[in-house]
């Protein structure tokens, strides 16, 4: 037996997880940064904003 679609809401559910996945992922990565700001540190080396 095949497969040959799911039902809508697996996809979207899919495309929620993965979106959800990649904020995690850019929170850790700029986590640090953000304290720094919110504290008033001065960071150790320029940041470049994309």
């Amino acid at each position: 037996m095949q497969i040959i679609g799911l039902h809508k809401n697996i996809y979207k559910f899919s495309s929620y997880t993965l979106s959800q996945e990649k904020l995690e992922v850019h929170r850790k990565k700029y986590e640090k940064q953000v304290k720094n700001l919110n504290t008033g540190q001065i960071l150790d080396k320029p940041t470049i904003w994309v």
